[in-house]
């Protein structure tokens, strides 16, 4: 073996020339080159810094143009990392809506669980006290209380369902009640409704919030969900040829059992077999519709609707 004179390099021993700086090589054993260093020094020739010919040996020099276009690509890089992370981790900690998600034509479920469920209606709770305490009389942590108190829930079987229902009888007259309906075979929440006995509508505010906009949707739509529900309450007693209101795929309908000044409202998939049920009475929307709930309804239906503004 042999080594390159100029650069160091180790040259098989028949090389003429050197194959990584081309200098001629001339006929020297590894005598003749070990002989001129220094054998203390145990950095090799190709890792002498002292040289600045043999720095980055066995590697192409970077241009100074192709340097400065890779640093403004790593900054370009980070910035968009940021700015994602900006937009992502908000919207992740705050919790989306549930989606909507299809078993087959004629079911759909919520893409999430009963415990899954209560873990967002309870984060919801809050927020929508805050927006809309107009509506409650009632201590918000009681309500918080009350809500995860187990005690207050029951649950029995249906058929393929497996049904939970939660009670708090707020006092001798009043009391709230959801009702949630999961399919054994998935664990997924099939139907949600709002059974509350009251004057007060602060539960199907907070479950049409959370249903509709996450968990602290409510945030940025308190006036939007206000109107909603005023809405939703005007369609069960108005002399509307209409029964339900789908928002996308979410159908919701009011419905009367007993107490007429407060129907219960259903949330549950909009299937195909569903929408038949219901013939042509149905209300078709989207979300993009809500914040102009009074306009959509005019121009799609001829309904007459005047928005209304939440009191102070």
């Amino acid at each position: 073996m042999k080594y390159c004179k100029k650069c160091g390099h180790q040259l098989i021993d028949s090389a003429m020339f050197c194959s990584e700086c081309g200098e001629k090589c001339e006929d020297t054993d590894t005598s003749a080159f070990t002989n001129d260093v220094d054998m203390n020094n145990t950095i090799p020739p190709s890792m002498n810094f002292d040289n600045q010919e043999a720095i980055a040996v066995g590697k192409p020099r970077m241009s100074k143009k192709k340097k400065i276009i890779l640093i403004s690509s790593i900054s370009l890089l980070l910035v968009v990392l940021i700015v994602v992370g900006a937009i992502t981790v908000p919207m992740l900690m705050s919790g989306g809506a549930p989606k909507i998600i299809s078993i087959d034509k004629d079911t759909a479920v919520f893409d999430m669980s009963f415990e899954e469920f209560k873990k967002g209606y309870n984060n919801s709770i809050e927020p929508v006290f805050n927006a809309l305490s107009i509506y409650s009389s009632i201590d918000l942590d009681e309500y918080k209380v009350e809500f995860n108190n187990d005690d207050n829930w029951y649950s029995w079987e249906e058929n393929d369902t497996v049904c939970h229902n939660w009670t708090y009888q707020y006092n001798d007259s009043f009391s709230y009640d959801i009702v949630v309906n999961v399919d054994k075979d998935t664990q997924k929440v099939k139907s949600i409704s709002s059974q509350s006995y009251s004057q007060e509508l602060i539960t199907k505010l907070i479950l049409s919030s959370y249903l509709l906009y996450g968990e602290n949707g409510i945030t940025e739509n308190s006036e939007i969900l206000y109107n909603f529900i005023f809405f939703l309450h005007e369609l069960e007693f108005s002399t509307y040829d209409y029964t339900a209101l789908k928002i996308d795929n979410l159908l919701i309908y009011p419905y009367v059992i007993n107490d007429r000044s407060n129907p219960t409202y259903y949330f549950l998939g909009a299937t195909e077999e569903i929408l038949e049920d219901f013939s042509d009475e149905v209300l078709v929307l989207s979300r993009e519709d809500l914040p102009k709930l009074d306009k959509a309804l005019s121009a799609r239906y001829g309904l007459e609707y005047e928005w209304q503004t939440m009191p102070d």
